[in-house]
């Protein structure tokens, strides 16, 4: 068993999911505030490694349900901070939806935007994440 409960902040996972293939856009859930997010959150007791807590919270935060094949594994995980970033593609649509343990909304939208645009309008460290994913964009 990897990680805490959801009770204190610790290590977390999430995904920077891709759209496209030439004119890659990737996956911007919207904050409250209107900056950029991505799917992720804490590890807790359900989870048995980043991977599952990241296809966790990408599940529950856009309704996406990641399989082993939606991996792009030319791209290695990312670090940020205590978050563990993976890569993947689907054609699912997103879907926000509130939070299922807290009722709460996370989140109020998503757009499919550039890296840059990503960059641009979210923390620092999401935005370290995406410089390193773009160290591999091209592998894809």
């Amino acid at each position: 068993m990897v990680g805490k409960s959801r009770t204190g902040p610790g290590p977390g996972a999430g995904f920077i999911i891709v759209k496209g293939n030439k004119n890659k856009k990737i996956l911007a859930l919207i904050n409250h505030d209107g900056t950029y997010d991505l799917p992720k959150g804490a590890l807790d007791n359900t989870d048995s490694s980043f991977l599952s807590c990241a296809k966790r919270e990408c599940f529950e935060e856009c309704g996406i349900k990641l399989k082993n094949v939606d991996l792009i594994k030319s791209v290695p995980p990312i670090s940020s901070g205590k978050l563990v970033v993976f890569t993947a593609r689907t054609q699912q649509k997103p879907q926000i939806t509130k939070n299922p343990h807290t009722g709460i909304w996370e989140h109020c939208g998503f757009e499919w935007v550039t890296t840059e645009g990503f960059k641009q309008n979210t923390s620092k460290f999401l935005a370290d994440a995406i410089t390193q994913f773009e160290n591999y964009i091209f592998l894809f």
